[in-house]
């Protein structure tokens, strides 16, 4: 919100009235043994954005309803304003995190997820569907919160799959040229 009002920025959502997607869960029959089954569809949500995101939200909430490319314009709004008053060394810059460092972040350097993800994670079966004010659970072993469950968070490489071995900081496609036959290109999203 203080970057929107500092800035006069507009986010994609807003100019497009492209609006926010929400995952639902819906029963549809399935072919299978076991009958009908319940699956997450994503529905796009048309005039919504972080502003009006269609479900109760307040200042201690995630901003959701923002593209990439909003967050990549907040990250060079903050480093800017945060260079400017001397609080970031020279040669550092603010930006969303790869794919491998937020999960290395999320699971404290590979440790597996907690026993009681109610204590450290807002999902599904314990949501009510929507997102919850941030630090409101347990932080990981790291003092982090929210990492896992809440809301997506954008990351800063394209989807892709990861190498094979034994790999330091590694970084995703940078480009959305990659093989077709994974999925459409897309940037990576974490958490959620």
């Amino acid at each position: 919100r203080h970057f929107v009002e500092a800035t006069g920025y507009i986010t994609d959502g807003e100019r497009t009235g492209s609006g926010i997607w929400i995952s639902t869960l819906e029963k549809e029959p399935s072919p299978s043994y076991y009958g009908s089954q319940r699956i997450e569809k994503r529905v796009k949500l048309p005039g919504f954005s972080w502003r009006n995101p269609a479900f109760s939200h307040g200042e201690s909430h995630p901003v959701v309803g923002i593209s990439w490319n909003d967050a990549q314009q907040f990250c060079i709004w903050l480093t800017d304003r945060e260079a400017g008053a001397g609080r970031v060394p020279a040669g550092y810059l603010y930006r969303l995190p790869t794919e491998a460092q937020w999960e290395f972040a999320a699971t404290t350097g590979g440790k597996p997820d907690p026993e009681n993800a109610d204590e450290f994670a807002w999902f599904r079966s314990n949501s009510g569907g929507s997102p919850h004010p941030v630090g409101t659970k347990r932080a990981n072993a790291w003092g982090l919160h929210d990492m896992q469950g809440n809301a997506w968070e954008w990351v800063l490489d394209w989807y892709g799959r990861y190498p094979g071995g034994s790999v330091m900081d590694y970084e995703g496609p940078a480009s959305a040229n990659m093989p077709r036959e994974i999925i459409r290109p897309h940037r990576s999203k974490r958490g959620g």
